[in-house]
């Protein structure tokens, strides 16, 4: 098996025993993890490293149950030292790896589950060590005169992976905070388009966080347009609940426009790069213009769904047909969403809106869906609709590949 497969593996094995939380780690583990609290850490980065994730995940849950006191601040000063004390290739790799997966792991188990537990507070822990790394990385970096180099543009990718986590966490200031800051590396064109992309999201959230969610007829893709984050949108009481209404529709649709901006950005460096195109379309349909969004779904719109983004752009393509008042085309296209998992729940609400709308029962095909043994309410994925107005990135592999790759070298 080879590296960059073992590693993919161990991101899902540390997110997901995180989760369940293991109970009784074997007690050669538990008696180095416990020995002092930078060996407890040391434990992980070096189980990782070797390939036994097995080992580092039952490690790494032992840390998160027992935090011991400094651990990672102590384990990073060792590694600092380490590094300063290299006297051959051999020791110098060592270290590098070493103060590179302090990083790197955090976030192995920080970006698969953020989208959903974002609030969890075992992640704090995860956190707080992400960011001593950084820290460290950044220190290391001015002292070893590695500005410029490999060193750095690591560095620049796990900003971008702490800055998808605060994106998924739903701390969007942070993330316009720290982007502020970046200076990014030329060296490598893939670091720009992730940067843009998370940039376009950021201000695509922001822009549904200012309505509370646009256009109430649309209440399965777009949330309840009655109430928002800052109060109500609408107010029929009072001509100045409309003029509120209208100025937040206004700054809205300027987010969308900036998002629009940056995800042109990344289609001008890859043209068919599946979540921009995705996201672009979207903020067309949140600009009233369908037939622009329909020229960008087409490509990902294609039954069988190949690519991860194909379900929502069927919805979309609903959606967009909707607005054109073409409604055998909406319908086909919710049907076909309806058929996948991920957006099924979202696509029969639009059938069953769409087939209001028209003042007709739901046909043959819809009823079949309703009375399928799976009901909606018993779904165990969540629809994907949930996540992509949450502004969550559900990709993580765009941005730990080129750190895993790293830290194999």
């Amino acid at each position: 098996m080879s590296a960059g497969r073992r590693l993919t593996i161990s991101g899902l094995a540390l997110a997901w025993c995180v989760v369940v939380a293991l109970v009784g780690a074997p007690s050669a583990v538990r008696a180095q993890a416990v020995d002092d609290g930078t060996n407890a850490w040391l434990v992980v980065l070096d189980a990782y490293l070797a390939g036994d994730y097995r080992q580092s995940t039952v490690a790494l849950d032992l840390v998160i149950a027992e935090a011991p006191q400094d651990a990672v601040r102590r384990a990073l000063v060792q590694m600092r030292a380490a590094m300063d004390a290299a006297t051959s290739e051999g020791a110098t790799r060592t270290a590098r790896r070493r103060l590179q997966a302090a990083a790197l792991v955090p976030m192995e188990a920080l970006l698969p589950l953020s989208a959903r537990v974002a609030d969890d507070h075992r992640f704090a822990f995860l956190e707080d060590a992400l960011r001593q790394a950084l820290t460290a990385l950044r220190e290391t970096g001015k002292t070893r005169g590695t500005r410029g180099s490999e060193w750095r543009l690591f560095l620049q990718w796990a900003e971008l992976g702490y800055m998808q986590f605060l994106l998924n966490a739903g701390r969007l200031e942070e993330v316009e905070r720290i982007a502020a800051t970046l200076r990014l590396s030329k060296a490598d064109a893939d670091l720009q388009v992730q940067h843009d992309l998370l940039r376009g999201m950021v201000r695509e959230r922001t822009g549904r966080l200012v309505t509370g969610g646009t256009l109430a007829r649309h209440s399965y893709l777009a949330g309840d347009g009655t109430v928002g984050p800052m109060g109500p949108v609408a107010d029929a009481a009072h001509v100045g609940g409309v003029t509120m209404r209208t100025d937040r529709l206004v700054l809205a649709r300027r987010f969308w426009t900036s998002a629009a901006r940056w995800y042109e950005r990344v289609l001008e460096a890859r043209p068919s790069d599946p979540e921009a195109r995705l996201h672009l379309a979207r903020t067309w349909l949140d600009r009233d213009q369908p037939r622009r969004a329909l020229d960008l779904l087409q490509p990902l719109a294609v039954q069988p769904c190949v690519v991860a983004e194909c379900p929502l752009a069927l919805l979309f393509t609903g959606d967009a047909h909707e607005r054109l008042a073409a409604v055998d085309d909406a319908s086909r296209a919710y049907l076909q969403a309806s058929g996948e998992l991920v957006t099924r729940q979202s696509a029969l609400l639009a059938l069953l809106h769409l087939g209001q709308q028209r003042g007709s029962a739901p046909g043959l095909a819809l009823a079949r869906q309703l009375r399928d043994a799976a009901p909606l309410g018993r779904e165990a994925t969540p629809d994907a609709w949930g996540p992509y107005v949450g502004g969550r990135r559900a990709n993580i592999d765009a941005i730990l590949r080129p750190l895993r790759r790293a830290v194999q070298r």
